[in-house]
């Protein structure tokens, strides 16, 4: 953080590993400090080797294979990697590498890093069992295009030994865990202790598991605001913003029972009010910028967004 602190201005109190590359734009010197950083968090003295890539690669090395079908946990509205607007349904969805792209980088998940971790977890297994069951001609392909694509830091020696045992892993030895830590408003926040214990166990294991992991820890659960009483106000001068998301949420099933204009000045994103915390965090797949605060005094509904700039 101090390295990063010595090149940026305002730099904010809290970052997380993955802004690292938006603050410092060399390449390299990202990479190294977001090594250097997780070298830290995960009390290992030296991560000698790095793979890296971003969302265009990202895209790329998922289109290496065949569109994966995942369970979508709820409706995702986001960009893809040409700033196009890309919509998911929940549900059952074939994705390709733009459909994943996006569903990964989607910063609105109900609980916030925590569900974005766990959405990448069901993803990856999918995607890596596929891997993994390759036949050895089509995993050789597989593994020379994959490094054509990302950025890493491997000699030939280590390319060549990470090369067999890439063709002797089978679909069940892929095992994801989240790191220990604590969530405060959507943000994750490791436990260094926990964490350096988790991996001092996994460095531990000497033989290949043999059963197929249980995901259903990572299982994202969302409490529907369908049958609750919603109000929306527009705090813009964009007329018939109110109007249109009302019309928007009712087409989804939600209860819009009011549409007004809110005169307390212009927001710039949703302010959500619930009456009940932890509840409406459903509506952040529409209002992933919004701001919930829980209001006890709400009167009449249970749950009144108050629309901003954003959202027009």
């Amino acid at each position: 953080y101090d390295q990063i602190k010595e090149e940026v201005d305002n730099l904010p109190e809290t970052i997380t590993i993955g802004d690292i590359n938006t603050y410092i734009q060399d390449e390299t010197k990202s990479y190294e400090l977001t090594v250097q950083a997780l070298e830290e968090i995960l009390g290992i003295e030296d991560i000698p080797y790095y793979e890296a890539y971003n969302q265009k690669v990202l895209t790329s090395v998922v289109n290496l294979l065949d569109p994966q079908n995942m369970d979508v946990p709820i409706p995702i509205s986001t960009k893809d990697t040409g700033g196009y607007e890309l919509t998911l349904e929940a549900g059952e969805q074939e994705l390709d590498g733009e459909k994943a792209a996006g569903l990964l980088e989607f910063k609105g998940y109900p609980n916030g890093d925590v569900d974005q971790a766990k959405v990448a977890a069901q993803y990856w297994s999918i995607y890596y069992q596929s891997v993994a069951s390759l036949d050895e001609t089509k995993k050789k392909d597989y593994y020379e295009q994959y490094y054509q694509l990302v950025t890493c830091n491997h000699s030939e020696e280590i390319m060549n030994q990470y090369g067999s045992k890439f063709l002797e892993i089978a679909p069940n030895q892929y095992c994801f865990h989240l790191l220990p830590g604590s969530e405060v408003d959507g943000q994750w926040s490791g436990n260094e202790e926990e964490i350096q214990s988790l991996f001092d166990s996994i460095l531990a294991i000497e033989d290949p598991y043999e059963t197929a992991q249980d995901m259903s820890q990572f299982d994202v659960s969302v409490v529907s605001s369908k049958d609750l009483d919603i109000e929306i106000y527009n705090s813009t001068t964009v007329e018939g913003l109110a109007g249109s998301w009302t019309n928007k949420l009712r087409e989804e099933g939600y209860r819009v029972v009011h549409a007004d204009t809110d005169r307390s000045g212009v927001k710039d994103h949703a302010i959500v009010y619930v009456k009940e915390a932890g509840r409406g965090l459903d509506l952040k797949s529409y209002f992933p910028k919004a701001e919930f605060i829980t209001d006890e005094q709400l009167d009449g509904v249970d749950i009144r967004i108050v629309l901003g700039i954003a959202e027009s």
